[in-house]
């Protein structure tokens, strides 16, 4: 499933997450693997900065559709037994007054949590072959 949504004004701080939200079931249902991107964060920093209160709804609205990301797999968990592992991570951070891109640890700092519904049991070799 892939929509394309305009993406590239700052300014539009919500029509891409309000975009993925509305198709958020459909995305969810498709498959193992669901990428869900947005852009409003991003935005949001780019437009009124970090600190914004525009920046506190805009990250309320992410709180929310994590919530029903974890909810979902928490339920197909409880019917199948099986793992579900979610991934919730920033591909960059950002300067005091909007900015990324440089090397600075604002900019190269991001996010990462990471969920499973239930322990993940399967069976994984971290030692190389060697023959």
């Amino acid at each position: 499933y892939k929509r394309p949504y305009p993406s590239f004004n700052t300014r539009d701080i919500d029509t891409v997450d309000d975009g993925v939200e509305h198709d958020l079931e459909q995305v969810l249902q498709r498959g193992d693997v669901s990428v869900l991107h947005l852009l409003g964060v991003d935005h949001v920093g780019h437009t009124y900065g970090p600190s914004s209160p525009v920046m506190s709804r805009k990250l309320h609205q992410m709180d929310e559709v994590v919530l029903k990301v974890l909810r979902r797999r928490e339920r197909e968990s409880e019917d199948d037994s099986l793992c579900r592992v979610i991934f919730v991570l920033g591909d960059h951070g950002m300067t005091n007054d909007g900015n990324h891109g440089g090397g600075t640890y604002e900019e190269v700092s991001a996010g990462l949590y990471v969920y499973s519904t239930e322990p993940c049991e399967y069976p994984i070799n971290l030692s190389p072959d060697v023959e």
